[in-house]
């Protein structure tokens, strides 16, 4: 008789879950050598020298004081010069009713005040940002008009040259007395500020 030799063979078992998949704890660890860096390369580290600010200085230097734009008031029929712009009012129109044409116009009594502005410089005067306001007799803004009497300045001036605008308010007959037109064209120039009667 052949002797009958049994051969015992071991197996490894791996535990699995429900869903067949390895459990965490036959999940062999990844090596330290293959895990993924954290550091941040050189050129995203913070920066700890100090840097030279462009137009140089330090943060313990004074800085000379920069005086504003100042008003020049003038009276309504007289021009105001703020610096290269010489401006005068040439008209004042009240209304007694007026129908408001543009959006968030209120109907009712105003005033279209005309402009003219004149270029006193040797080089060309933008006046597409000018900027016009009133107060009434106790000092409240007039609500502006963008209605048909509206037509405000655009564009620049040539040297020497001029050119008219006109600007709508609404304007209370209790609050016409006196009144205060500010116009301005640049916000480093002077602002004119005109005062009298609406009239």
């Amino acid at each position: 008789m052949v002797p009958l030799v049994s051969a015992l063979v071991v197996f490894r078992v791996t535990a699995c879950g429900t869903s067949g998949i390895p459990t965490a704890g036959t999940i062999p660890a990844v090596p330290a050598s293959a895990a993924p860096s954290t550091a941040l390369p050189p050129r995203l580290l913070p920066q700890t020298a100090p840097v030279p600010a462009p137009a140089g200085g330090n943060i313990h230097q004074k800085v000379a004081g920069v005086v504003g734009a100042t008003a020049t008031s003038a009276p309504m029929t007289r021009a105001a010069v703020a610096a290269a712009a010489r401006i005068g009012i040439v008209d004042r129109r009240l209304f007694d009713f007026t129908s408001g044409g543009g959006v968030g116009d209120v109907s009712g009594p105003a005033i279209t005040v005309t402009l003219r502005i004149t270029n006193g410089g040797i080089s060309a005067l933008d006046v597409s940002n000018v900027s016009v306001t009133v107060q009434d007799a106790v000092g409240s803004p007039a609500s502006p008009l963008l209605g048909t009497h509206a037509v405000p300045f655009a564009g620049s001036l040539r040297a020497r040259g001029s050119a008219v605008g006109s600007y709508s308010f609404s304007l209370p007959r209790p609050s016409r007395d006196p009144i205060q037109i500010q116009v301005s064209y640049s916000a480093t120039a002077p602002t004119a500020v005109f005062i009298g009667g609406a009239r």
